[in-house]
């Protein structure tokens, strides 16, 4: 019997606890800054070392892994770009593209042929930081839509956060790579205070409309993703010599897969 408990103990699977034995003792109502318990939200090394162990997806929304016939069917598509239709087309296109994207490509520095590692981190933390905003709006507005109307919403609020999610862990792998300095991180704070409240209005009066200008936003995403990549494997280039051989950053690879 022994022997059957001993091997039936190896073989349930162990919860590793982040807080010690003597600190899950000592739980009270006491705040934890007026005793010797453990921060309860983890020293900063230890949760990133447990990160690393577990490289799973604890406290993140579920990414889908993409299939090799998902990933060819989507690059099958790659060349293809929507043309505006309707009026509010229009105007989140011409929103998007002259009143972003040209004039940020300016600010930035950045260039399609051969760009400068300098001109892309500052591109990318901004860029990433502020796309994770029309994800979390959008199921926000839906979520008190469905407090409101007294009916379910089918997914969509679980698939816009996981959006949300997924532009998130875009901007913590450029964190974990290079640094945000001043400028940048005051740029960031500009983007999320402006652009939030904006989008909040359009998805009150036209939710198409908001879809519109994220899908415009994404795809000059895939063209600037794709340049990178491009001269990032082309000898002679900028990228090529100072990023073709960097690591993959450990959370990029526990999320990712």
């Amino acid at each position: 019997e022994n022997g059957e408990g001993t091997a039936a103990a190896q073989c349930e699977p162990t919860l590793r606890l982040p807080l010690s034995t003597g600190a899950l003792r000592s739980l009270s109502t006491q705040h934890f800054k007026a005793s010797n318990t453990v921060h309860p939200l983890l020293p900063q090394k230890q949760y990133l070392a447990m990160e690393r162990e577990m490289a799973d997806k604890t406290g993140r929304q579920q990414n889908h892994i993409w299939s090799k016939d998902e990933l060819d069917s989507a690059l099958a598509t790659f060349s293809d770009k929507h043309v505006p239709e309707t009026l509010s087309d229009k105007v989140m296109h011409g929103f998007m593209y002259y009143g972003l994207y040209h004039p940020f490509n300016f600010i930035t520095g950045y260039t399609h042929h051969d760009p400068s590692p300098s001109s892309l981190v500052w591109r990318l933390i901004v860029l990433e930081s502020f796309a994770g905003v029309p994800g979390f709006v959008a199921a926000g507005m839906r979520h008190f839509h469905s407090l409101r109307a007294l009916e379910r919403d089918y997914g969509w609020i679980h698939t816009l956060l996981e959006e949300a999610e997924n532009e998130r862990m875009h901007l913590l792998t450029c964190l974990s790579m290079f640094q945000a300095g001043p400028v940048t991180r005051l740029m960031c704070i500009g983007a999320q205070f402006s652009m939030t409240p904006f989008l909040m209005m359009i998805y009150v009066v036209n939710p198409k409309a908001m879809h519109r200008f994220v899908g415009y936003l994404e795809q000059t995403a895939c063209e600037t993703y794709h340049n990178v990549i491009s001269h990032l494997e082309t000898p002679g280039t900028r990228l090529h010599a100072e990023w073709s051989g960097l690591p993959a950053p450990e959370i990029a690879k526990g999320y990712w897969k």
